[in-house]
């Protein structure tokens, strides 16, 4: 959280698809000294409008799959490995299996949080949370 030592703001950003990286670039060009953590299971992308080619066999869910280790060192991001559970105050607590992170967002909560993973060449839906946009 902001403090008189630390006066960038801290933003917790939730899952790891095209919005929440979408939000981490235009977070990080409209706050350049913001800290700024993605929260997800694994620091990869799934590329999910590749789902339709799985059925056919053109394509693998591991093909659907891309690390984003580049792309967070790129845009000096911290990423937090865990599975969101909950939130509490308005959003500025977002509660992980690791434990709580807090934050200074809480503007937005996503409507509903999906973990998608790929399981022995499978890919996996699971939603694991509904919160409204405060």
């Amino acid at each position: 959280m902001r403090n008189d030592m630390n006066p960038s703001p801290h933003i917790a950003i939730l899952g790891a698809g095209f919005a929440a990286l979408t939000a981490v670039r235009e977070l990080r060009k409209r706050a350049p000294g913001a800290r700024i953590s993605l929260i997800a299971q694994k620091a990869e992308f799934v590329y999910l409008p590749s789902l339709i080619w799985i059925p056919s066999g053109l394509r693998k869910g591991s093909d659907l799959i891309r690390p984003l280790s580049r792309f967070l060192q790129d845009h000096n991001v911290e990423f937090i490995a865990g599975r969101v559970t909950g939130l509490k105050e308005v959003g500025r607590t977002v509660l992980i299996d690791a434990g709580d992170i807090q934050n200074d967002s809480g503007r937005f909560a996503p409507k509903d949080i999906i973990r998608v993973e790929v399981e022995e060449g499978r890919i996996v839906f699971e939603q694991v949370i509904e919160a409204e946009a405060v």
